[in-house]
């Protein structure tokens, strides 16, 4: 392990799903990222998210559905906000 993702981890208690992921999903992790800030932002009501991303987002526990619409869950809001 590199100290780059030794220090995130210390950081997260060792949650880096991004972090982690950009090996599993390659690029994909740079737009489920996106995709989490388009939630947020509520941007998802101006151009429709992609139901592949969201059911990745919702496998990994960052988001839920909430009356048919994607809310970022609280692991959701934390990854978001760590530096890459």
């Amino acid at each position: 392990m590199d100290e780059c993702s030794s220090s995130i981890k210390s950081r997260t208690g060792g949650f880096v799903p991004f972090y982690a992921l950009t090996g599993q999903f390659g690029l994909d992790a740079i737009d489920l990222r996106w995709k989490l800030k388009d939630i947020i932002a509520k941007r998802w009501m101006l151009t429709p998210l992609n139901p592949v991303h969201i059911a990745r987002l919702i496998e990994l526990g960052l988001v839920e559905m909430a009356d048919e619409q994607p809310v970022v869950t609280l692991a959701g809001q934390q990854v978001i906000w760590i530096p890459d």
